[in-house]
């Protein structure tokens, strides 16, 4: 019998098989419940078979079938990879392995841009178990695609999988096998990674430069090519944006011998890149979305903050002209949600510059800080319409970033750990300068209470950030600074606010009073202190979420605050339960209204853990107000 009638029959069961495949995955999005339950399980049964995964791959190469088949194919791939690579050699065999690392960098260059996502993080679930030793063919395979393809789409996706397999370093404690990858890496790709950042950023600088050509309108060499001209454009700078991101990975484990030899060179580069804008917005870029070069700075200024916390005697010579590019960057973004992640990250190295010592001099002059306090700190502090819009919206978002701190790197948080970074070397000066800004902010809000709230929100907030030099959660604020009048802001600007019970201002006002009690708890004299849970206690009734639930967040620390006896060297309550007792049945009864009848508050954590706070404190006192 000859190869061509042996081959036949297992050809055409192949080609039933991928027809039952297409099948199943059409079933998938009927929209039918039990037409998608059999589909799945159909697809289940394939999995046994040998060379489904490369069935899957093959699929997507398929010029006839349809690209919403495509997509369910790769999600599904993606998944199937997931759910067994490295895990059960029975399902996805050694065969199959080879043949899909063999074909699967090919297939994702060729499919559709969904479709190709999905592949790239198949890509990414396979490199964390079989990069390098296992799959030595990848990198190479990889760096032969940047030599060799034109599609700057393409090569974004090449260079997003080899920074998917480098971002795992930042996050990871070194290990020996981790610095053997590393070098493994370096040895194949960091003399392109040089060449291709250079040849890649002339264009991009020539055009995007404030001072350069693209300061006379927009780049004709760019917009003359029209649509697709200007779509691999944004992909030749997202792909210099991955090559940042992978250098940073790179270095954080440790400096590497290349690239600090080479400093000079990327440096100049970071320089000039870190000086383009697209001003006249060729990439269409929305308000609240972050464009090409917003994301590409965004990248250097991250990697700049790394080499100066971590490098600064390698670094430490580039850092004035990073400062003056940084803070020349902050004066000419504008307020939109768009710049909120460069800005951040740019606040960021500004504060990690302001805290060490020997770039005192950097800030030592009076004009210096003025400027930052006035054209930086205070703009980037300032609500704008979508924060308060998000105060109104969405409450719990608005209290983990104002109360809590979130993960996310905010303006406002990075303009407080500048004011703080600063603090460290210029207390006296850079005090001065902010109680002067905020009795002129107090001053406004004055002249127009309903109007100017956000002035008096900025004051606030300034004062918490150069005042406060040392906090717990369990004191708050436990070191302040002496430089600046806390007790008497509290006084004349605090207290009244919480104490009018006539009171006009925006709840955005009352809960920054609020946070300014919960901040300053260890503070208070006895006298301001007893007054608080009373005081918390009458705004559990307000109808908006983020106040009611600072009210019970400021009760529940106030009742949980200790105090140390000098004589007995004991700790007790500074509340005493007495006084609790006394107003129990308003507090209770006032949490649980908030839970039974405000809608948004059915499952606030807050409420609920300062219902079991007071109950705790409380012991049998509660029990009059449950009869």
């Amino acid at each position: 019998m000859s190869n061509n009638q042996q081959n036949q029959p297992n050809q055409q069961s192949e080609q039933v098989i991928m027809q039952n495949v297409v099948q199943c995955l059409q079933m998938t999005q009927s929209g039918d419940i039990q037409s998608i339950r059999k589909a799945e399980k159909q697809l289940e049964a394939q999995h046994q078979r040998e060379r489904f995964g490369p069935l899957l791959l093959r699929l997507l190469t398929q010029k006839d079938v349809d690209l919403n088949i495509k997509m369910s194919a790769a999600i599904y791939f993606k998944n199937y990879v997931k759910q067994y690579w490295g895990r059960d050699e029975d399902i996805i065999s050694l065969n199959d392995q080879n043949f899909i690392k063999q074909a699967i960098v090919r297939v994702m260059l060729l499919s559709d841009k969904n479709s190709q996502r999905l592949i790239s993080e198949a890509i990414t679930i396979i490199a964390s178990h079989d990069f390098y030793t296992k799959w030595d063919t990848l990198l190479p395979e990889l760096i032969e695609k940047l030599k060799t393809e034109q599609n700057f789409e393409n090569i974004c996706g090449v260079l997003k999988i080899i920074e998917s397999i480098t971002c795992r370093y930042p996050d990871k404690e070194k290990t020996l096998e981790m610095i053997n990858e590393i070098k493994y890496i370096l040895e194949l790709f960091q003399d392109i990674w040089l060449n291709i950042l250079s040849k890649w950023s002339q264009l991009i600088v020539e055009c995007f430069s404030n001072s350069g050509s693209g300061n006379n309108g927009p780049p004709q060499q760019i917009t003359s090519g029209g649509d697709s001209r200007i779509n691999q454009t944004k992909y030749q700078i997202l792909s210099i944006e991955q090559l940042i991101k992978i250098f940073f990975d790179l270095n954080s484990v440790d400096l590497i011998a290349f690239f600090e030899n080479k400093m000079s060179h990327w440096a100049k580069i970071f320089e000039a890149l870190l000086k383009t804008s697209d001003k006249y917005n060729i990439f269409k870029t929305s308000d609240d979305i972050p464009g090409p070069i917003d994301r590409l700075r965004t990248a250097i200024v991250r990697a700049l903050k790394l080499f100066n916390s971590k490098y600064e005697e390698e670094y430490s010579k580039y850092v004035p002209t990073f400062v003056q590019h940084v803070c020349s960057l902050l004066t000419t973004i504008n307020d939109n949600e768009r710049y909120d992640h460069l800005a951040a990250e740019s606040i960021g190295y500004l504060s990690s510059v302001a805290c060490q010592q020997w770039n005192a001099n950097l800030f030592s002059k009076t004009q210096i800080l003025n400027d930052i306090v006035q054209r930086i700190l205070i703009r980037n502090i300032r609500l704008r319409d979508s924060d308060i819009n998000m105060y109104e919206m969405n409450g719990e978002d608005w209290i983990r970033r104002d109360m809590e701190g979130s993960d996310l790197y905010t303006r406002r948080r990075g303009a407080i750990d500048l004011v703080r970074g600063l603090s460290q070397h210029f207390e006296s000066d850079i005090s001065t300068i902010i109680t002067s800004k905020v009795s002129q902010l107090i001053s406004k809000y004055s002249q127009n209470v309903k109007e100017n709230f956000v002035d008096k929100d900025t004051a606030i907030n300034l004062i918490l950030a150069v005042s406060i030099k040392g906090s717990t959660k369990l004191s708050g604020a436990t070191k302040i600074s002496q430089h600046v009048p806390v007790m008497q802001f509290f006084q004349q600007h605090i207290l009244p606010e919480l104490t009018n019970t006539k009171s006009t201002c925006h709840p955005i006002i009352l809960s920054d009073c609020l946070k300014f009690v919960i901040m300053f708890r260890s503070q208070w004299p006895n006298d301001n202190f007893l007054q608080l849970l009373p005081m918390a206690t009458s705004f559990l009734s307000k109808e908006d979420y983020v106040l009611h639930t600072y009210a019970a967040i400021a009760i529940d620390k106030i009742l949980a605050m200790k105090q140390l006896n000098s004589e007995t060297n004991q700790s007790s309550y500074k509340y005493p339960k007495k006084l609790i007792l006394e107003s129990i049945d308003k507090v209770l009864i006032a949490l649980f209204n908030v839970l039974n009848k405000r809608e948004e508050s059915f499952t606030n954590e807050y409420i609920m853990k300062c219902i079991m706070r007071v109950i705790s404190r409380s012991e049998e006192g509660v029990i009059k107000v449950i009869e």
